[in-house]
């Protein structure tokens, strides 16, 4: 069995019944954010699940959930949308640097790291 979720205006999409709990904490608009902290708090799922939920809506379902500093949020505006789309592409150019500084990192382990403690 799934869970249908609707939205005025645009077609329903049924999604399986175990996302129910996580997509009807989520908020409509950035101003309704939900963070997936307090998700994982009500649901008792794990934050890498909740996200995996989100993901695959997305994803796979053409669900419009963005995600900002607030949380996540179903997309209703053109403005949330960009913002969302553009909040995604700098994280997206950012892990992409730190994949590139990992795997230029030389081959044989992990080296050692002084810490200068005096620096606050």
């Amino acid at each position: 069995m799934g869970f249908l979720y609707r939205r005025e205006g645009e077609h329903d999409v049924k999604v399986p019944a175990r996302y129910e709990p996580i997509l009807s904490l989520i908020g409509e608009g950035e101003e309704n954010a939900t963070t997936v902290s307090d998700i994982s708090k009500l649901t008792g799922f794990s934050n890498e699940m909740i996200r995996h939920v989100v993901s695959v809506c997305v994803t796979q379902y053409g669900i419009g959930i963005a995600t900002s500093p607030r949380g996540y949020y179903f997309i209703q505006t053109t403005e949330e949308q960009i913002a969302s789309y553009r909040n995604l592409r700098s994280r997206a150019r950012k892990l992409l640097i730190r994949a590139k500084a990992i795997r230029n990192l030389p081959a044989q382990g992990q080296q050692e790291i002084e810490f200068d403690e005096t620096i606050a």
